[in-house]
């Protein structure tokens, strides 16, 4: 009988002893040991702000949707080599309707992410293991099945750093770590209406300079704005004579009566009135109210301005501030 060299008997015999001990072939690649994948992923927006969701132990980012964000993740493998047989390290991202004022979502829409996967046989060692992925710009996303515009302007977005298997059929994925973002308008999606009225006859004046004029006592505005105003922003009204300015002028007048901070997480509508003769209103001409907000994001007009016309037959001394 024909012996085998001594070598290729420890060969058998460990192979022997795997089957037996019920280890998985692909367990081991190389002599070294298949280990766990993991990894952590980090969201960086202008904003720092985290805001707490009821029933969700990781707090959300918040971003106006015109801004960009961007994630960096650190991935390595704990007791043993890398999988050899990974499809792909990658960020997936998705996008969720939110109803105003509630913690109401919408389905998860995937969004196009427009990354470059890492491939298995990427090394996952210290000196590699950390991946930059964006910016994003929410309300420039794509809907990955379709391409078309998500509309992410106010909602919810979901990224996840995924971690895909091919050792195992069906392949599975497994999502390593997410953050969330909270979105919120961008300047040019806010509006804040103007009805100017006299109030003694409680008829509605015309807020085109072009259209009819209003003579008689001074009029009353009511304000009201269309979207939610981001958190923690500013938002006060100023008046000003003359026809409407892409920037208020430097003596337009702050109405005290509107200055008004929103609160954090998702902020309310505004509605307030404005009795307009107690303030820059004093003859006939063209006057405009404008709304104006500071954030983090820096001074900017809110919404669109109104302006309306006064004829000499107005007195400013008549019934000032009354209501009925």
């Amino acid at each position: 009988m024909k012996m085998l060299p001594v070598k290729s008997t420890r060969i058998l015999a460990l192979a022997a002893l795997a089957l037996t001990l019920g280890q998985h072939p692909t367990s081991c690649f190389g002599g070294q040991t298949i280990g766990t994948t993991q990894g952590t992923m980090t969201a960086t927006t202008p904003d720092p702000t985290l805001v707490s969701w009821p029933g969700e132990s990781k707090p959300h980012h918040q971003i106006r949707a015109e801004q960009s964000y961007t994630a960096q993740s650190q991935v390595w493998v704990t007791d043993g080599k890398f999988n050899p047989h990974g499809q792909a390290v990658e960020i997936r991202r998705f996008f969720q309707t939110r109803t105003p004022g509630t913690y109401s979502l919408g389905p998860m829409l995937e969004l196009a992410a427009n990354t470059i996967n890492r491939p298995a046989n990427s090394p996952f060692n210290s000196a590699h293991q950390t991946q930059d992925y964006g910016p994003w710009i929410p309300d420039q996303s794509t809907l990955l099945s379709n391409s078309l515009n998500a509309n992410d302007v106010y909602g919810v977005e979901t990224i996840e750093l995924i971690f895909t298997d091919k050792s195992v059929t069906p392949s599975t994925q497994t999502v390593l770590d997410y953050e969330k973002i909270d979105i919120y308008w961008p300047p040019n999606g806010n509006a804040a209406n103007y009805f100017v009225q006299n109030f003694q006859q409680m008829t509605a004046l015309n807020t085109s300079t072009a259209g009819v004029k209003y003579g008689g006592d001074p009029p009353r505005a009511f304000v009201n704005t269309t979207q939610t105003i981001y958190p923690g922003a500013e938002t006060w009204v100023v008046i000003y004579s003359g026809v409407a300015q892409t920037t208020p002028p430097a003596g337009a007048l702050k109405i005290p009566t509107t200055d008004w901070t929103a609160p954090g997480g998702d902020a309310s509508q505004r509605s307030f009135y404005i009795d307009l003769g107690n303030y820059a209103v004093n003859g006939p001409g063209i006057y405009t109210l404008q709304m104006l907000q500071q954030s983090i994001y820096g001074l900017e007009t809110f919404g669109n301005p109104a302006s309306f016309n006064i004829t000499k037959k107005y007195n400013v001394n008549s019934q000032l501030g009354l209501t009925k």
